[in-house]
């Protein structure tokens, strides 16, 4: 980012939400209930009540500017500018920007099916069939290059849904055709989980919200597949060998992106959960079968969350001392004793000193304020707390069994305490310690903004010499908030930076709500 000196007009927010309250700028059922000083019961709204609040910027604010410029590994290129082309039925420049793609973005592909020089002789049919085996093993190209797509985009919104990422606005001209997160709408990163939550103000029906994430990305999978057709049918010019490749294309928006993300979020789910073991092997080893539990416990915890509207990061990082905690309270466990534990269809007891201390963690998450009742004692759909725990120590019981028997568990050596270890390795690697909250960027922004502005009044002054703006001052809230996106997992050890377990919490309560923080245009 580069300061232009320049000062920019823009609208924005006002400063506190109360304001524009006042003013008649807020609508709906949230600013109805704050003004009765009722705390709002979001769980229970519909979408369209979620979004009644939201409002655009309504004030002007001149501020100083600066040019952000964003960079990619590898390219720029977005799933609309390939289909502009096609649209324009400019076959041209498609074909060349489609090999540009495949060139920077998946190389590997340039080395399948190569066609030898051989088939290329004097005889006249040989060399025509070998003209259309050209022509199909090109095309072929932009079909592997579709596949490709689709399976980067459906492990990127995996990612996204693994640490609550919110892009905004997923329309085509949004999307990287890497794969990769680098053109943002009015993006986000959710904190009390809400299926429903987008901080965009013009998404009214919620297409672009948290769980549609995964559909919207498969309809810009879909839509491209039109784009891809069109390069098939601009370079081969046999009706059957094309007919054969659209129904390739075909498979990739119906079967394979769905099977790609699946695989993907079964791993974010795992990950989460700490669960070890690999899905094959949960189906290999019937006796201790509970791939069937897994998505069932995960869906009841998002539930509960919901309900107990918990805080998305600071549930799933506690959850790996929750985890540790539930089987440690078993005792020294054998397999045996595991397997006796196991051995019944439903949840397994926990003791009363190891539930308390789980549900204290599950209690320190909840954005719900002032004197709530008992997490344990507060039940969704039948599903309290306590026997959600439950369940989830049988999961773990089971999952421990897999990782201490066979061949290769003997071989590493693997104990119980072994297992605990590296199963809050899983956890702690895949949901993070610290996320960017809008309110934390608003900090940071206005620090810079403060500097620069008596940075400004000074040069006004010609008897004084300018304000230094020293942006390596240690007592910066920057240098906190980039050691927290530089080691969001705070991991390992030899990384971890003292002072930072503040932003490990939940944003303040004048924040949750704040728009330009809450939501924005």
């Amino acid at each position: 980012m580069i300061s232009t000196g320049q000062m920019i007009t823009r609208r924005w927010y006002k400063e506190k939400t109360d304001d524009a309250a006042a003013s008649g700028q807020i609508q709906g059922k949230e600013s109805e209930e704050k003004s009765s000083g009722a705390e709002a019961d979001k769980s229970s709204w519909s979408v369209a009540e979620k979004y009644a609040h939201k409002y655009p910027p309504h004030a002007v604010f001149s501020e100083h500017g600066a040019v952000l410029t964003r960079i990619s590994p590898c390219t720029m290129v977005r799933i609309a500018q390939l289909e502009l082309f096609a649209k324009r039925d400019d076959a041209a420049c498609a074909l060349r920007l489609a090999d540009y793609v495949i060139k920077h973005e998946f190389p590997d592909i340039l080395a399948e099916d190569e066609i030898g020089d051989e088939a290329f002789t004097s005889d006249g049919l040989q060399m025509q069939d070998a003209m259309l085996q050209l022509e199909i093993y090109t095309a072929k190209r932009y079909v592997s290059m579709y596949r490709r797509i689709a399976d980067r985009c459906a492990y990127l919104v995996a990612q996204w849904m693994r640490v609550g990422y919110v892009q905004g606005n997923m329309n085509a001209d949004n999307i990287l055709i890497g794969g990769k997160t680098i053109d943002y709408g009015p993006f986000g990163m959710m904190e009390e989980y809400d299926p429903a939550y987008q901080p965009f103000t013009s998404d009214d029906d919620g297409h672009f919200s948290f769980s549609e994430q995964p559909t919207a990305m498969l309809v810009n999978i879909y839509t491209l597949s039109s784009t891809i057709a069109f390069l098939v049918d601009s370079t081969v010019k046999d009706p059957a060998a094309a007919a054969e490749l659209h129904a390739d294309i075909k498979a990739v928006y119906d079967v394979h992106f769905h099977e790609c993300f699946s695989r993907h979020f079964t791993a974010v789910k795992h990950g989460k959960l700490g669960v070890l073991s690999e899905p094959e092997l949960l189906t290999a080893l019937p006796q201790i079968a509970f791939k069937e539990l897994i998505s069932p416990l995960y869906k009841d915890l998002l539930t509960l969350m919901h309900t107990h509207r918990c805080d998305y990061t600071v549930m799933f990082r506690n959850s790996s001392e929750i985890a540790r905690l539930l089987l440690e309270s078993q005792g020294a466990l054998s397999v045996s004793r595991m397997l006796e534990l196991t051995a019944g269809d439903g949840a397994i007891p926990v003791d009363d000193a190891t539930m308390e201390v789980c549900l204290a963690l599950i209690r320190d998450s909840t954005h719900i304020p002032g004197k709530i009742e008992p997490v344990e004692d507060v039940s969704s759909g039948g599903i309290p707390w306590r026997e959600w725990l439950g369940r989830y120590l049988r999961v773990l019981v089971l999952d421990t069994i897999v990782q201490l028997s066979g061949d290769d568990a003997a071989a590493e050596g693997a104990t119980l305490a072994t297992v605990i270890a590296r199963r809050q390795m899983l956890q702690n690697s895949t949901n993070p310690k610290f996320i960017m909250r809008n309110y934390m960027a608003a900090a940071v922004y206005e620090e810079f903004n403060s500097m620069q502005t008596a940075r400004a009044q000074s040069e006004m002054d010609p008897d004084s010499p300018p304000a230094p703006i020293n942006i390596n001052d240690p007592g910066l809230l920057w240098h906190d908030m980039m050691k927290c996106i530089e080691n969001p997992y705070d991991l390992p050890e030899l990384l971890r930076s003292p002072g930072l377990d503040k932003y490990f919490a939940k944003s303040p309560s004048w924040a949750i709500d704040l728009p330009g923080l809450a939501f924005m245009s």
